[in-house]
This record gives C-alpha cells, structure tokens and sequence, in this order.
C-alpha cells in the first residue's frame, strides 16, 4: 500500500465509470492537479458494457497519480440496491489497499455511509457525508403520505426509515 499526502475515498451513488461533467472535472482534473489522490468507490451502471471501463479484473481502473475507481457489482436491480452498501465497503477495502485515506466521503447512500462511518473510524480517518438533496426529510414526507392511509407495516418501515436517517444524519 503506497500512500498520498492528501487522498480521498469517495463513495458515489452515480453509476461508474462517471458521465457528469462535475465528477469528471473535479475527481479527473482538479483534485489530481492539486496533489489529492482520489479512488472513487460505487457500481457499474445497469446498462454498463464488461470491460470497456478499464478494469484490471479486480475492479481497479484509472492510474496511480489520478486516482482510480473501484467497481463493485452493478447497479438496476432491487437485488442490488440491497447489496451495495456491502459492495462498497469492498470497493473501499480495495481502495484502501492501494492508497490509505485521509478520509471517507459518502454521497447520497444512507446505509453505505454507516458502513464507511464504521470502517473511517477502525481507520482513525475522518468521515464526511455529502447530502446533494434532504433526503431525511424526503423520507419523513412520504411516512406521512403513507400515513395518511393507515398504519400498517409499511408506514412501521417508512417511519424506522426516516428516523434511523435522522439519527445517523443529523445526530
């Protein structure tokens, strides 16, 4: 494992590799150009061809001195959005094994950003969540709106949703 004076692991809910200019801007161009190392960590998209990404077979694209991605699973299916936080925690693990962070940074993903926490502490790293919409308070809208049909099972769900959120977001 080599280190980086400044890296990041940065844990995206976009599909990878990444379209948005924004990402490819900041994470192709400018953080490399200021010294920031920085290994992307997420899944391919749904309709993502095998191999034209780069991948060396483990999941790693990119090149030591721009950063990298790490590819784990496949986004466009119930099955996965269940099983990404767990594929991030991977990708992170492969990450970490090319470059240590200097810290974690989860957007959007709720359930990975509680893994990442947990791994950014065993790390002795800081953790940082990037919430790009109120995601807290989408939940908390729609607990409602099912509430307003009866509380069942489902409101139960949306409500332990909304809160574990809270709890973990805003504590």
């Amino acid at each position: 494992m080599r280190s980086s004076p400044l890296s990041i692991a940065y844990i995206v809910r976009d599909p990878l590799p990444p379209r948005r200019a924004d990402v490819l801007t900041l994470f192709g161009a400018e953080l490399p150009r200021h010294g920031v190392h920085a290994e992307l960590v997420g899944q391919a998209g749904p309709d993502a061809a095998d191999g034209p990404d780069g991948s060396d077979g483990t999941g790693s694209t990119g090149q030591p001195d721009r950063g990298s991605m790490q590819v784990v699973g496949r986004l466009g299916s119930r099955f996965a959005a269940v099983c990404s936080p767990f594929w991030d925690v991977l990708g992170l693990l492969r990450a970490w094994r090319r470059v240590r962070p200097g810290c974690v940074q989860v957007r959007d993903k709720i359930a990975s950003a509680f893994m990442a926490w947990l791994a950014a502490r065993l790390l002795g790293v800081p953790f940082v969540y990037w919430m790009s919409f109120p995601i807290v308070e989408g939940f908390e809208v729609r607990r409602d709106a099912i509430g307003k049909r009866g509380r069942g099972a489902l409101w139960l769900a949306h409500a332990l949703r909304a809160q574990a959120s809270r709890l973990l977001l805003y504590r």
